[in-house]
């Protein structure tokens, strides 16, 4: 029996057990984002006890925590879901996709959630007793970004982005000066990082005025949309909304040498990873699949919603976010 379904047989002792979760995980782990997942997820659990609703609540729960990529996807979904299963409860959480693996595989949380397919089989080495098992629900990419207030007049290469991010060199026809990258273990962050300079992360960069983080894709986006000289990078999710066009207040930069960003440009490379072929047409580095996890072989609940995600059920809920399902890449 999971940790969550524990929880829920002792409305009472929800906050403390919760509270002790954090601090294992945080003490074991080290990662506050892990923290942050439960500490949403208790706060959720206490509005719902302090409101009375403790014994109104749905018969089963399911928590998944990770990628704040996948984040906006398993929510469409699970509100599908909902119209099917309407005796399941299903809550989601961010905190990053390190966070999502390290969670689900230390038992605080059902299904974990990834951006970034290396982080799951870098976590399989270090613990094997995690035992765990991951389904790709979709793809997606990462895209650098700019102010819509920076100067376009041309395309960037990834010699030049690591010169922008290592050094702060400008960029020849491109008037950003600040650099933004993630604050916490990301697979977006991880993906662009690799792509960029080899490395997975720009963390080792010495610090200076115009470097700056900020925490989740949506923190990025914001960050970018208010900075009038920023770059970075987010999932395209969040560059290309599902309602059209490009988010209001950025621009999407080409990539030097491959076709321009766009999200059908970006499909061919997110097939080219699930098919085993490099397009021409955007970076096969930086396209990426989405991933569901779970420690051991799922519960019966567990595996209906994973089965559900990459069904045609949640196609057009995938859709929604911004993002390719599994069966568009197929």
């Amino acid at each position: 029996m999971n940790a969550i379904r524990k929880m829920k047989e002792n409305e009472h002792a929800v906050s403390p057990i919760v509270a002790t979760l954090v601090l294992i995980v945080v003490a074991v782990v080290g990662a506050v984002a892990v923290g942050t997942i439960m500490g949403t997820f208790s706060s959720d659990v206490s509005k719902k006890t302090s409101a009375g609703e403790a014994g109104s609540a749905s018969s089963a729960e399911i928590l998944i925590g990770g990628s704040t990529t996948v984040q906006p996807v398993a929510e469409a979904i699970a509100k599908e879901y909902k119209k099917v299963s309407p005796g399941v409860e299903v809550s989601v959480n961010g905190g990053g996709s390190g966070a999502g693996v390290n969670a689900v595989g230390m038992g605080t949380i059902d299904i974990g959630a990834s951006s970034d397919l290396s982080k799951i089989t870098t976590a399989r080495t270090t613990h094997p007793e995690w035992d765990l098992r991951e389904t790709m629900i979709g793809g997606s990419a990462v895209v650098f970004i700019v102010s819509d207030d920076v100067t376009v007049n041309g395309s960037v290469s990834d010699t030049e982005l690591k010169a922008f991010y290592e050094n702060g060199t400008p960029i020849a026809n491109i008037t950003a000066t600040t650099a933004y990258h993630r604050a916490e273990s990301s697979g977006t962050e991880e993906t662009a990082a690799n792509w960029v300079r080899g490395k997975n992360s720009f963390d080792d960069i010495p610090s200076r005025d115009n470097l700056k983080t900020v925490s989740g894709n949506s923190g990025m986006l914001a960050a970018i949309q208010t900075d009038t000289v920023g770059l970075g990078f987010i999932d395209m999710g969040f560059a290309f909304p599902a309602t059209g066009g490009v988010a209001s207040g950025i621009k999407v930069l080409n990539i030097t040498g491959y076709q321009p960003t766009t999200k059908d440009n970006i499909k061919d490379a997110a097939k080219g990873v699930v098919q085993g072929y490099t397009s021409t047409k955007y970076p096969k580095g930086l396209a990426r699949g989405l991933y569901l996890i779970t420690a051991g072989e799922p519960s019966i609940l567990e595996k209906d919603f994973i089965s559900f995600a990459a069904g045609p059920q949640s196609i057009d809920a995938v859709h929604a976010a911004g993002v390719f399902h599994v069966l568009d890449l197929m």
